[in-house]
């Protein structure tokens, strides 16, 4: 079983081309809480330790939160979290022009988000049951610009692995 941990290790180049391979899923399918992880991308985000670094709980960004197509991303240290920068999701054509496959889209341009954010077209396929894939891109002109990878792991996925590591010891 692949977990969002094993993904942090993975190169770009690993992570396209998994990305390519992934399964269109559901539109419903992250509907709950999600634990998220940084994974390669843009600039300082292709060296290993700095993702190192940025997967810590340091790092504010904890995963998103869905309900109905309706998202936003969860923030917090320890038991103190926020959830800021609303999306919507919705099926449509991948950025990637060598993926014919559909995608599930977050859309940032809402109202409530900053001008910034609301550039911002998050991308995910499912590797596998529980576990997505996503490309966080930025619209630049008439188009977008890929900034980073991301995995998305549903809680109760992380619940059942970590039962069943305890059981085996």
């Amino acid at each position: 079983m692949v977990t969002a941990d094993d993904l942090v290790d993975k190169s770009k180049s690993e992570l396209d081309e998994l990305f390519l391979e992934a399964d269109t899923p559901d539109k419903g399918a992250l509907d709950g809480e999600t634990e998220g992880r940084v994974l390669a991308g843009r600039g300082l985000l292709r060296v290993g330790p700095v993702r190192d670094a940025v997967n810590t709980p340091l790092l504010p960004w904890k995963g998103k939160h869905i309900e109905r197509g309706l998202g936003s991303n969860r923030f917090g240290y320890g038991p103190l979290e926020r959830h800021g920068f609303e999306f919507e999701t919705d099926i449509v054509p991948s950025l990637v022009p060598e993926d014919d496959d559909d995608v599930l889209v977050f859309d940032y341009d809402q109202p409530e988000n900053p001008p910034g954010i609301r550039r911002i077209r998050d991308d995910l396929k499912e590797v596998e049951d529980g576990l997505f894939l996503g490309t966080s891109n930025i619209e630049v002109g008439d188009g977008y610009r890929f900034l980073i990878y991301f995995a998305l792991e549903q809680v109760d996925r992380v619940t059942e692995q970590e039962t069943a590591e305890i059981e085996v010891k």
